[in-house]
């Protein structure tokens, strides 16, 4: 089961919909992401491979800024007082930022189950000046999260900690 208790993502009826394959794809990750972001202590959060890359508390901080980043480049308002450009500088504690990691899930859910079929293929701003339709960024979305799953097995794994769904 998924970090949404309430997702219609796991029932027994598969919906075959792009949104809905991107959903499980995003559920997928999400669940790894914060099980991974709870076996980190606290203290190891600050840990980085090396001077002027990201730390783990960046790495988690900037997944979270870009669901709701690229939830706007799909047309969707960013909620009332949160700013993605401040996460990975808010010095958020491990239960905050695990808390918002979680928010911006399910902010990205919602906004990609409401996306209709019909605007899919609308042409969006995209990084660069470029511009991409609503299906690639959706399919982007998952491309990222993966990038940076990887890069935090990897950083746990630098500091002998074992991604809970391995163990």
């Amino acid at each position: 089961m998924g970090i949404y208790p309430d997702s219609n993502t796991y029932n027994d009826e598969f919906d075959s919909s792009y949104n809905s394959e991107v959903i499980r794809e995003i559920d997928g990750s999400a669940t790894k992401l914060i099980s991974l972001a709870e076996a980190i202590p606290e203290g190891q959060y600050e840990w980085r491979p090396a001077d002027g890359v990201r730390s783990i508390y960046d790495v988690f901080a900037h997944i979270a800024a870009a669901n709701y980043t690229i939830s706007s480049m799909m047309g969707a308002d960013i909620p009332d007082g949160i700013n993605p450009r401040e996460f990975e500088q808010a010095g958020f504690s491990k239960e905050e930022l695990i808390n918002v990691l979680e928010q911006s899930f399910r902010h990205l859910k919602s906004v990609i189950e409401n996306v209709g079929t019909e605007e899919l293929n609308n042409e969006t701003p995209w990084y660069g000046g470029s511009t991409n339709t609503v299906r690639g960024v959706m399919l982007a979305i998952t491309r990222h999260m993966g990038e940076h799953q990887g890069q935090l097995i990897a950083y746990s794994r630098m500091n002998n900690i074992t991604p809970p769904w391995s163990q």
